[in-house]
């Protein structure tokens, strides 16, 4: 859905959101202009979940609003009873769900309206493309029977960039693990986190589950908790880990079970989700072969100078392929689209003078394109969306026989407990052209933070 939000809404959005927002991001705040408004994907879609319904009247309004100029703010149940979003007016179809309709179409993002909810309803989206998922939707909305008797819980993961470009490869860590130095430097985080991008999308199945631990350990902005549809745990969680753990996996048992136990559960159902196929065969459309060559040697120049090998341990660089279509497997495919580093396209960016910062998204519009044509500037743009995205996977517990297809169905292998899952993914809004700046002035503080932790 996309809206046009006036000035008190946004106030009203901003002061209650302020509280849920950690100290160190009490500086953001929504700004006046488009959103992108999401599905609560904290709680199972209602195909999923029978009467009586898992969630409150009020939660069938959307529950997350992602500013066009501005981060993503999750609502869940924050609004009272008595406030709405009053007077949104419907608007053309624009930048997010422009940008949103072309990657459906080219099975850049998922395009399943299980996985997607109320983003694939787009009105313009071509449904030629997806008849036979939306056929087996429909027979699944249909006939799924799910017994409500069991509290929903989801996780949240920021997965960041899961590869290192060609251009990159001469640093020994991922832009994410080099950031965590940065952070460090300027107090916006207390110690480095122990999880790695590039263990996640590696496709091993131990460093996957490996870095579903190490989000646990340090979930920083990276890993949220919730229960029906409220936060419990967090970087700044009151709640212990175990607490959770337990009220999800155990909730009958009057054992207390090792929390190693747990997280390995937890881990296994997670990595589960995460490597499977909720959509079937997609036809990835090739891009232009105009960019398709890797990067050309003006990259390694523009590069910032290299950290020292021998004082960072490196991440591991290794992979294996990704299961076919599952959600991570479609988030590194719109990775890859950046071929240049943030210095280059910086460089490129003389040619956009005249454009305004969502203009690129224009050529995202012809629905007689049967190609993403796409130069290196778009590129990067596209790419840097889907490493800020967020997915969302919803768990709950079945008691009895259901007949949710088998593939929404996790199993703990520890207890054969069965578990329906749904995903969902956010923050896709777009952005902007002057966020390249703002990358390469990131970049450059990056380094001095690394090297100055390093020669203390």
């Amino acid at each position: 859905i996309v809206a046009r939000v006036q000035h008190k809404e946004i106030h009203l959005l901003d002061r209650l959101l302020l509280p849920q927002r950690p100290n160190f991001r009490h500086h953001k705040g929504i700004t006046f202009g488009y959103v992108t408004i999401y599905p609560d994907y904290a709680l199972l879609p209602e195909q999923l979940a029978n009467p009586p319904r898992l969630a409150p009247p009020h939660t069938n309004t959307p529950a997350v609003v992602c500013s066009s100029r501005g981060k993503c703010a999750r609502l869940r149940n924050s609004i009272p009873h008595d406030h709405s979003l009053e007077d949104i007016s419907c608007v053309p179809t624009t930048v997010a769900n422009v940008l949103l309709q072309k990657c459906i179409n080219k099975s850049c993002i998922l395009s399943d309206p299980v996985l997607n909810g109320d983003l694939c309803q787009l009105p313009t989206v071509n449904r030629k493309a997806s008849k036979n998922c939306l056929h087996k939707y429909k027979n699944w909305h249909q006939a799924a029977s799910v017994p409500v008797t069991e509290p929903t819980f989801c996780v949240e993961i920021k997965p960041k960039q899961g590869w290192i470009p060609h251009s990159q490869l001469n640093h020994p860590k991922c832009t994410f693990c080099l950031n965590q130095y940065l952070k460090l430097s300027n107090g916006a985080i207390s110690r480095i986190s122990q999880y790695c991008p590039l263990d996640l999308f590696s496709g091993d199945e131990k460093r996957m589950k490996q870095a579903i631990r190490a989000l646990l350990r340090t979930p920083q902005n990276n890993l949220k908790i919730f229960k029906n549809g409220h936060l419990v745990y967090s970087e700044e969680s009151s709640q212990t880990l175990g607490h959770i753990l337990r009220q999800w996996l155990q909730p009958s048992s009057s054992a207390s079970e090792e929390s190693s136990s747990l997280i390995d559960s937890f881990s296994s159902l997670v990595h589960h989700a995460l490597t499977t196929d909720l959509l079937g065969p997609v036809d990835h459309r090739p891009l232009d072969d105009q960019f398709v060559p890797l990067i050309c040697s003006r990259l390694t120049k523009s590069s910032p100078q290299d950290i020292s090998v021998d004082k960072l341990q490196p991440c591991d660089l290794t992979y294996k392929p990704l299961p076919a279509n599952c959600i991570l497997d479609r988030i590194l495919w719109i990775q890859k689209l950046q071929q240049y580093d943030t210095n280059t396209i910086n460089h490129m960016l003389c040619q956009y003078r005249e454009c305004d910062d969502y203009d690129y998204v224009t050529n995202l519009r012809d629905p007689n394109s049967h190609q993403l044509s796409l130069d290196p500037v778009q590129r990067y743009l596209l790419a840097t969306t889907a490493k800020d995205c967020s997915i969302l996977i919803a768990f709950q517990r079945i008691r009895s026989k259901s007949t949710v297809p088998a593939q929404h169905i996790v199993v703990d292998p520890a207890s054969g407990t069965q578990y329906v899952f749904n995903i969902g993914v956010s923050d896709l809004d777009p952005k902007p052209l002057s966020c390249v700046e703002k990358h390469r002035k990131r970049d450059a503080d990056i380094q001095y933070a690394c090297s100055h932790l390093l020669h203390q």
